[in-house]
């Protein structure tokens, strides 16, 4: 008989290497058949579990699997911010861009519906770490593919198409996103390398690891680059937290020396030393910075822009109404190249607020308050797990808010963003500690 959860977890499995998918035919090739491809996995794999609800004799145990989810306060919190994200959809400005958003984006309503059902399927088909696991090696196998996609383009290979400039930009064609999805990666390797039972499994995640800071360091985002830093931050306090004797010196000397080095890396970021390193950029850190003075006026642009619409904003993909609307002059340098027209805030905060509005933004807060009261509540994993392991999973959340400050989300951010939700969604629930009432 035909199993259909077991077709229906492989799809699950398969929308990971969305990003590797460039199409070359299309007029946004590093856009399109990621979307077209990610869309596909997930309604496929939405339409055949259904159809093993309504056939397979195992339907009952899924079903009380799905029916189960929605006890994590975790879940409840994602499920809260998709049907905000939907309603501000149906009420935007635009609602068709809001909904089916365009083809150079490809964000929007439809897009968040797709990665809820994905985000889903995931919590309901995943039954153990080792479906976890799986999970995370095929997302490393997909990140080596965007790499080697980037380095065959800077060959010069043909059908293969070059992006980045001096910034290593892969298969994703955009270095900052390039940045943030590396960031993701090694966070989630840290945790696979942190938990290997086997010394060939940590030589095989330290590996893919370095790879990955290889592709970070190329793509020179330097607000990936904060992530990264508030996740090392993170990740040490952590463990210091956690730990005594030897752990707990040994982490407190770590961080206060990367404290010194970074700080003194970004004073002296101007300086030829520093700029010859490799991703040098990375450490140019100034708000008279150009990209940060035109990021900070459309932040302006945004706020003002959700003042006339604060319950739920513009919408999302209308954006480009708001910065247009309340454009700030500055933008325009005559006789300069300037950057005119922005169809995002660059800050995942400012667009929400802007395009979802306040109830929008706090509902997406609320995903990561969840996120932490189920983490640790009293028996909560990250109170008892071992730290070397669950200090990733308080890094994560973290690093991708920092990103998130000066960045926007996007397919590849939003895949790994949800499969941290979903996986943070099963780890809770499966290592919390029974608690004694007496």
């Amino acid at each position: 008989m035909f199993d259909y959860f077991k077709a229906s977890k492989f799809f699950a499995y398969a929308a990971l290497f969305c990003v590797v998918l460039v199409s070359s035919s299309t007029l946004f090739p590093f856009i399109v058949g990621k979307y077209t491809w990610f869309r596909s996995a997930a309604l496929i794999g939405t339409a055949l579990f259904a159809l093993g609800v309504l056939f397979s004799p195992r339907a009952e145990h899924y079903l009380a699997r799905l029916k189960n989810l929605f006890k994590s306060r975790l879940v409840l919190a994602v499920t809260a911010f998709v049907f905000v994200f939907l309603l501000a959809s149906a009420f935007a400005y635009d609602p068709h861009a809001a909904f089916w958003s365009n083809f150079e984006r490809g964000e929007g309503g439809l897009q968040i519906l797709c990665l809820y059902l994905w985000f889903l399927l995931m919590g309901t088909l995943f039954e153990g770490e080792r479906d976890w696991r799986k999970a995370f090696g095929f997302s490393a196998v997909a990140g080596v593919m965007v790499a080697v996609y980037g380095l065959a383009a800077l060959a010069g290979i043909a059908g293969f198409i070059p992006a980045g400039g001096d910034r290593f930009a892969g298969a994703l064609g955009n270095p900052a996103y390039t940045g943030t999805y590396a960031l993701f990666l090694m966070l989630f390797l840290g945790w696979m390398f942190a938990t290997s039972p086997s010394r060939a499994g940590r030589v095989t995640w330290g590996v893919f690891i370095v790879a990955m800071l290889a592709v970070f360091i190329g793509s020179k985002t330097r607000g990936a680059g904060i992530g990264l830093a508030i996740a090392v931050v993170a990740y040490l306090g952590y463990l210091i937290a956690r730990s005594s004797g030897r752990v707990r010196a040994w982490g407190a000397g770590v961080l206060l020396a990367f404290l010194i080095a970074g700080g003194s890396l970004v004073y002296w970021s101007k300086t030829p030393f520093v700029q010859s390193l490799p991703g040098g950029r990375l450490f140019e850190l100034s708000l008279s910075e150009g990209t940060a003075q035109t990021r900070l006026w459309t932040w302006g642009s945004a706020v003002r822009g959700w003042k006339e619409r604060p319950v739920l904003g513009w919408g999302p993909e209308n954006f480009t109404v708001v910065f247009d609307k309340h454009f700030d002059i500055r933008h325009y340098i005559p006789g300069v190249g300037s950057e005119t027209w922005f169809d995002r805030a660059h800050s995942v905060f400012f667009d929400y607020l802007a395009e979802i509005g306040i109830l929008g933004l706090l509902a997406y807060l609320s995903v990561f308050v969840a996120y932490f009261w189920d983490g640790f509540r009293r028996g909560g994993a990250l109170r008892s797990g071992r730290p070397a392991a669950t200090g990733f999973l308080v890094a994560l959340p973290l690093a991708y808010l920092g990103q998130g400050i000066v960045l926007f989300d996007v397919l590849p951010t939003y895949l790994n963003l949800f499969l941290m939700l979903a996986f943070a969604a099963w780890y809770f629930e499966a290592n919390k500690t029974p608690v004694s009432h007496v």
